[in-house]
């Protein structure tokens, strides 16, 4: 997880990085190495460094003036927001530009109605993009439903087109500096639309349990950076132990909660329910290869439209599915030809045993 990053270029950032010399160390990048650039701070993009250990070295110093700089000293009560511009969320990802007068909302429902005319992993990808982008916005404007909306959208059509301005972690700060977690932070203390309240707290759950997984893989990349240090090793894994525990318990208790509940997002649900076949046979959850198994095949159920569950069940039919058949006159794969997924799962299929 980067803590400082190039400027986009043709921003104010990147003139800022060509003419300031190291905040740390004052090199100018003209006595850089060939090749190597300076970065700037992801959080201000108000000052620059010529290499993550200067960041780090002069952290202490910029703190202060970085918070600030960033407006993230309005207080919890006020629950003011602001941010710098940032071209990774500026900027329309798909449905085209935006339209004279539109506020976010307006282009939220607009986005989330237009359909994926092509069956292209690369338009998914987009429009998940944007409903991210957008989900960010709406965070900033206090439009608490529609930034849930947004996310959680996001989350289901492809979790992997999450945007890095959202993902960003200050390694010196933790978990806690990362955008995300500040919205979801945000979130758990409202109270939610008066109608639609089971959707709601399922939103919330999914978007708790992306967390949760974020966080995962943060503290594994500390677990791996520490392996000289086995104390501190030691107690990153058991914090790794400790986030696997929380993500199982609220999956499980959502799903607990609204299975029989036939009007909340069976997506939803599905996912909820793929998250405890996914990491179940984890220590020191240890569910068997069956109730894994499963819990896959309960999320097919829930969604049989859903890619990952389908691809997490893994049987004959599941493929099939995914990648359509041969045969003539069978409808094509869920999978759009372009996916990324599409050949590693080919061959998983193509190593399936023949059916007796």
């Amino acid at each position: 997880h980067c803590f400082c990053h190039p400027p986009p270029p043709h921003s104010t950032s990147a003139m800022a990085a060509s003419q300031q010399p190291c905040a740390a160390c004052a090199a100018t990048l003209e006595s850089l190495a060939a090749g190597r650039k300076m970065l700037c701070c992801s959080r201000c993009r108000a000052v620059v460094y010529c290499s993550p250990e200067c960041q780090r070295a002069d952290w202490k110093r910029h703190r202060p003036v970085c918070a600030a700089a960033a407006g993230q000293e309005a207080s919890a009560s006020s629950r003011q927001c602001a941010r710098a511009p940032d071209p990774d969320l500026d900027e329309p990802r798909w449905g085209g530009a935006v339209r004279s007068g539109e506020s976010l909302a307006d282009r939220l429902r607009r986005v989330q109605a237009a359909p994926l005319e092509a069956r292209a992993y690369g338009a998914r990808f987009a429009k998940a993009q944007e409903l991210f982008r957008l989900g960010y916005g709406l965070f900033f404007e206090q439009h608490w439903a529609a930034c849930a909306s947004a996310l959680v959208e996001a989350l289901l059509l492809e979790d992997k087109a999450l945007l890095p301005s959202l993902a960003l972690v200050q390694l010196t700060d933790g978990p806690e500096s990362c955008p995300f977690g500040r919205i979801l932070e945000s979130l758990r203390g409202q109270h939610g639309p008066s109608k639609g309240a089971a959707d709601w707290a399922l939103r919330l759950a999914l978007l708790e349990v992306q967390w949760l997984d974020m966080q995962m893989i943060f503290t594994r990349e500390l677990v791996e950076r520490s392996q000289n240090d086995p104390k501190a090793a030691e107690a990153h894994q058991t914090r790794w132990f400790d986030l696997l525990l929380s993500m199982d318990d609220i999956a499980r208790k959502a799903v607990a909660i609204h299975r029989v509940n036939g009007q909340v997002d069976q997506r939803i649900l599905a996912r909820l329910t793929l998250v405890q076949a996914q990491y179940g046979a984890n220590p020191p959850i240890s569910r068997s290869k069956e109730e894994c198994a499963r819990l896959a095949l309960r999320a097919v159920e829930l969604c049989p439209q859903d890619v990952a569950a389908r691809a997490w069940a893994g049987r004959k039919e599941d493929f099939e599915v995914l990648l359509g058949t041969a045969k003539l006159g069978s409808p094509p794969g869920i999978l759009e030809l372009d996916s990324p997924h599409r050949k590693p799962l080919q061959e998983r299929f193509d190593r399936l045993p023949p059916a007796d």
